[in-house]
Formats: structure tokens, C-alpha cells, sequence
């Protein structure tokens, strides 16, 4: 007689101990991810999760958007102005020198060098007192008047842009661009120490994304925004995942966009000058440069110099002059400062003389363009 009372939709008993192992596994799998979710969201520093790619700089904005809101949404205190087309810039309410004299009006003696400086922080000076870096040294030169527009942060695209939005104004003789090896990756994301326009090249032709700029108030409530939305466990795993598929041809592609970004760009600044003005570039290396090379930024500085001795520029390349009568070793303490953390910043005193003293060696060279 067939036991009808047993549907066919029950599993048979031998069933149940399996099941009851898979949904438990699942439900503590659950809580471990929930577990792991709640660590990194509580204990561990967002930028931590997303880590730098050097292969692939451009993927990395949204780090540098993290170590933004980590270092400003306590405190709000930005140290820069707010500029919409160049993202921040030094006194925006006067002539967005350096320094306290006005330039506004051409030097009254016509055998005096004016003098344009660009750049990031190297340029303008950080670590060093006022009257130490490059510029200010140069300008206390009889005969040379010098308008340091250095700004801290500052990649390539942005130096460029300020460069022809407030610089060419002032009718230099001889415009300086001091180009720090990682303002070449700085040129390539749209979010660096802060949020920023970012130059694209279409149909040959640069074009400017991404103005008006965020102001930095904006920035964090947008990343935090986003940070509120994202999981963090997806993003390790994905960011994981990124770094393991990232290889030498998303490296050379990378490498390939930007070089001819900057190519660009420079053609435009070349292009700006009158035949009687010249363009000279300071190269600068990382202090590591001299005792551990990263490759990545090895590689970032060959392709800068390789685009000046295409397009004919004049420039000081610091890798080898800071070489030519010390050792490696002695360049990275000597020309750098050390600070008391143990980290390397900036060029010291006797590396800002250096960089002045190259440069007036160069103030009577026939035109390098």
C-alpha cells in the first residue's frame, strides 16, 4: 500500500544535514563579509583600500578624492584660494605672484631679464624660506626681475593653463617651467591635492574638461556622498583585481595618451612665446631618484626629456647636473631637504642655489626653441 501522506516536494531526510551545512555556511560567510565590511568602513583609513596603481595613474583619482576628505573634513582649512578654471591658486586677489613687490608694469631699465617662473610647489618654494627658492634668488641678480607663479599641487595642464591665463601678460623675456617628474602623472587624473581641470587631446587640438572646478566644499560632500554609497569589501576585491590585470600594455597605452597630452601642451606654451622670448625647462627627479628609482617615475621622467629634445626645448635636466661634481648619495642629502620624520621633501637651500645658479648660466644663450 503506497504511503500517501509524503508529498513529492519534501526531500528525503538524508537531505536535510547537507542543506542545513549549506545555508549555515551561508549565513556565516555572510556575517564575515559583514564583519570585514564593518572593519574597513570603522577602523581602516579609506585610501588605505584604495591603494595607488602606478601602471595606470588615471584610475586612481578617486585615492587621491579619498586622502582629500580624510585630510580636510574635520578641519576645512584648504591653505589655497578656490579658483574655478585652475582649481587653486596663491593670491587671487592681487597679482598671483609670489612675493610682495607688484610687476605689473614692465621693468623701467630695458637691459633688465624678466623673468616668468611655472611650476608646482618646487617653484614656488615649500620648505624653504622666501628668500631661498630659485626664483626669489634669481631675482636678487642685478638685472633680472623674477614673477614666481609656482603653485604647490600644480600639475603640467595646470601650470600651462595659468601660465596663459595670468603669466604671458607680463611679457617675459625668458619663461622658466619647472616641471617636477610627477606633474606628468598629475597631468592625467582630474582630482590631485584638490579637484582640477584636466587637459584632453581631440582631433589634435587640447581642450579642457571639467570647469568650472568643484569648489573643495563641494568636493566633500560629493565624496562623501560616495563614499556612504560604496562597499568596501567590492572595491578591495575590484581594486585587487585592477592591479593583477594591469600590465605592460595598459602601462604603454598610458604612457602613449599622456605623451602626447603634454607634447601638446607644450607646442601651445612654444607657440605663445614671440620670437624674442624663450622657454627653458627645469627638470626635476624625486630626491629617491638618486638612491632607490622607482621605475614608474624613471619611466614618467625619459619621456619628459625625450619630448623637450623633440621639440627643441632648452632644459636643465637636474638628474644629471646634480651629479656632475658629487656622488648619488651626496645629491639626495645635500640638495634635498630632510626632514625631521625621516621623509625627503622638497629642494634645500643648496638646491635652490644650484637650480638659480643654472639658470643664470643660461640667460645669455641664444634662444632655445
Amino acid at each position: 500500500i503506497r504511503d500517501s501522506s509524503r508529498t513529492l516536494a519534501q526531500p528525503p531526510a538524508a537531505d536535510y544535514p547537507v542543506i542545513k551545512n549549506w545555508l549555515l555556511s551561508l549565513i556565516v560567510f555572510a556575517l564575515s563579509l559583514g564583519a570585514a565590511e564593518l572593519v574597513l568602513r570603522w577602523w581602516v583609513e579609506p585610501s588605505r583600500i584604495y591603494s595607488s596603481l602606478r601602471e595606470l595613474p588615471a584610475a586612481n583619482a578617486w585615492k587621491n578624492q579619498v586622502r582629500f576628505w580624510e585630510r580636510y573634513h574635520e578641519r576645512r582649512a584648504f591653505g589655497v584660494a578656490h579658483d574655478p578654471m585652475l582649481g587653486w591658486d596663491i593670491d587671487i586677489a592681487g597679482d598671483r605672484i609670489r612675493g610682495d613687490a607688484s610687476y605689473a608694469a614692465p621693468p623701467a631699465d630695458d637691459s633688465t631679464t624678466r623673468i616668468v617662473a611655472i611650476g608646482d610647489s618646487y617653484t614656488y618654494g615649500n620648505e624653504v624660506e622666501a628668500h631661498e627658492n630659485f626664483a626669489a634668488r634669481l631675482d636678487a641678480q642685478a638685472n633680472v626681475q623674477v614673477l614666481n607663479m609656482g603653485v604647490p599641487g600644480y600639475g603640467i595642464d595646470q601650470a600651462f593653463l595659468k601660465w596663459r591665463a595670468h603669466g604671458r601678460q607680463y611679457r617675459p623675456d625668458l619663461v622658466v617651467f619647472g616641471i617636477y617628474v610627477d606633474d606628468y602623472e598629475r597631468a592625467s587624473v582630474t582630482f590631485s591635492s584638490a579637484a582640477k581641470p584636466r587637459l584632453v587631446l581631440r582631433d589634435g587640438e587640447i581642450e579642457v574638461e571639467g570647469q568650472p572646478v568643484p569648489t573643495p566644499a563641494e568636493a566633500l560632500v560629493s565624496i562623501a556622498d560616495e563614499l556612504d554609497e560604496r562597499i568596501r569589501m567590492v572595491d578591495a576585491v575590484r581594486n585587487i583585481m585592477l592591479k593583477a590585470r594591469t600590465g605592460a600594455e595598459a602601462r604603454e597605452r598610458y604612457f602613449t595618451d599622456m605623451d602626447a597630452v603634454v607634447r601638446a601642451l607644450l607646442q601651445s606654451l612654444l607657440a605663445s612665446l614671440n620670437d624674442a622670448q624663450r622657454l627653458l625647462v627645469v627638470h626635476i627627479p624625486r630626491a629617491e631618484h638618486f638612491v632607490e628609482p622607482d621605475p614608474f617615475r624613471t619611466e614618467m621622467g625619459a619621456r619628459l626629456t625625450s619630448i623637450y629634445t623633440q621639440l627643441g626645448i632648452d632644459h636643465i635636466d637636474l638628474g644629471e647636473e646634480f651629479l656632475r661634481d658629487r656622488s648619488a648619495r651626496d645629491a639626495f642629502m645635500d640638495l634635498y631637504v630632510h626632514r625631521p620624520s625621516g621623509s625627503v621633501g622638497h629642494l634645500s637651500p643648496a638646491g635652490h642655489q644650484m637650480v638659480a645658479d643654472l639658470v643664470a648660466s643660461r640667460l645669455t644663450l641664444t634662444s632655445g626653441r
